[in-house]
């Protein structure tokens, strides 16, 4: 059994099982050489916007659809404009696509 974060363990706190039994991978990527290829300018992201990004595949539990309320949550009350960016491919992707804060 492997897990790629200690959090993954918490599920047995308080039962008999030896974590020992357990490896750990690093959850990551490899840094590549080449350049981005996409710009804030790009993107429509201007220079003054604040950006927050979630990289998770786009499956219930990995919070797509929180981040998307709590950036609505947050832009009703800042002036500044707040963009989300949201990485991956999965099921939820195409539903949520269309959500537009």
């Amino acid at each position: 059994w492997v897990y790629t974060a200690p959090k993954n363990l918490r599920f047995l706190d308080g039962l008999p099982i030896d974590k020992d039994v357990f490896s750990h991978i690093p959850n990551g990527m490899q840094v590549e050489a080449e350049p981005f290829p996409s710009t804030r300018e790009g993107l429509g992201i201007a220079v003054d916007d604040i950006v927050f990004a979630l990289v998770a595949r786009p499956v219930e539990g990995k919070g797509w659809a929180e981040a998307i309320e709590a950036l609505a949550w947050a832009q009703r009350r800042v002036s500044r404009r707040l963009v989300l960016l949201l990485c991956g491919a999965g099921p939820l992707a195409d539903d949520l696509r269309s959500v537009h804060v």
